[in-house]
């Protein structure tokens, strides 16, 4: 641990994405869009000028741009398609890049909340090295589009966790545009502005701050209404055109409420154990994600109950889809493994001041998870 500790931040990073370029070279080869990405690759013929790619409202026989309003990715695949024919080896390339762009922002965020280089780097190694990871890199369309979001998500939190920490007003505005491009890019952002609420209390109000008054109310909410405002227009846009689409077939049916709890444990017990199939296992991490939160959210302190609420709050958006517990799925814990990453991090950081029953079992978890989710990558790519 001690070189880690001297290794310097920026450098961690260096390492963190040579290891994961070098991990992930079996994907750097030409794809074909006949398969895998056809939609997408449509969306950028469909939406091929400014007004149409800013038209929140412009019906085309695609699916994405039927149902979905997201700009940020309509100019990346026209780009894309500008500069490389369909099939270029570049598109890998670049799924590559937001991935670790990703990972990156996400070592950045954890080091900047724990005040540690050594857990935020391994923050970043959980993230970066997350087994799962390799199927919505391999499936390029998801990676750009869950990708982009989750830049974007990452991008916010640091922003205004600066903010909260200095006042400086750029932060304050950096974190609204990286807001704004983030609801352009994926609903997935939806989470957002919950979860900036929360970070506040939970890691920078003080005790006082926090008794229910009129004036501690209102100097904890003034600063986030730009951010409301944001986030309704982009559910107003979103619920205006949401008829034109085909995902209409998930959320009807009386039993609404139970299929989303269903399938919100259903991602949960995904991200806690992707591959395994066999019944008990999967009954074991369904009864483990149900005590555990009901224990971790009851005993915890606020930061822990934080990091928890983050994870439910990123996977609730896709628990409206109708999906199976397949690797189709995966893709949807790209944002949910980035609190996952947080928490493993936050957990061993707590136990190097524990008692050796802790310490011991915690600290190594990190360097465990890490080393197999790297070898799952390197044994399970395809040559």
């Amino acid at each position: 641990m001690g070189i880690w500790r001297r290794l310097p931040f920026w450098l961690a990073l260096v390492v963190l994405a040579a290891l994961t370029s070098w991990l992930y070279r079996p994907l750097i080869k030409p794809i074909g869009f006949a398969g895998d990405n056809a939609e997408n690759f449509r969306d950028t013929v469909d939406r091929d000028t400014p007004a149409t790619i800013f038209d929140p409202f412009l019906i085309t026989t695609s699916l994405g741009a039927n149902t979905y309003y997201c700009p940020t990715q309509s100019i990346v695949w026209l780009g894309l398609a500008k500069l490389f024919t369909p099939g270029a080896i570049y598109y890998r390339v670049f799924a590559l890049l937001v991935h670790l762009t990703c990972g990156l922002l996400a070592a950045a965020l954890a080091r900047s909340l724990l005040s540690s280089d050594l857990w935020g780097a391994a923050a970043g190694a959980f993230f970066l090295f997350f087994a799962y990871h390799v199927s919505t890199i391999n499936f390029v369309s998801a990676v750009i589009t869950h990708g982009l979001c989750v830049a974007f998500y990452l991008a916010t939190l640091l922003a205004f966790a600066a903010y909260l920490r200095s006042r400086k007003i750029i932060y304050y505005f950096s974190a609204l545009a990286f807001f704004v491009l983030a609801h352009l890019s994926k609903e997935t952002a939806w989470s957002l502005l919950p979860v900036m609420l929360a970070l506040e209390y939970a890691w920078f109000l003080h005790p006082e701050q926090r008794r229910p008054t009129f004036l501690n109310l209102t100097t904890f909410v003034n600063k986030y209404w730009p951010f409301a405002f944001v986030l309704l227009g982009a559910m107003t846009v979103f619920l205006l055109k949401y008829p034109y689409g085909n995902i209409s077939h998930s959320w009807g049916g009386a039993s609404v409420s139970i299929n989303v709890l269903f399938r919100f444990f259903d991602l949960l017990r995904l991200l806690l154990i992707p591959k395994w199939n066999e019944v008990w296992l999967n009954l074991a991490a369904l009864n483990f994600c149900i005590f555990g939160l009901v224990a971790a959210a009851a005993f915890g302190s606020a930061r822990l109950r934080w990091v928890l609420l983050w994870i439910a709050l990123a996977i609730l958006p896709f628990c409206f889809s109708n999906f199976r517990p397949t690797e189709a799925a995966l893709r949807y814990l790209y944002l949910p493994s980035v609190p996952l990453a947080l928490l493993l991090a936050y957990a061993a950081q707590w136990s190097r001041q524990r008692s050796a029953v802790w310490r011991i079992p915690l600290s190594a978890l990190p360097l465990v998870l890490i080393v197999f989710n790297a070898w799952l990558i390197y044994e399970g790519l395809p040559r």
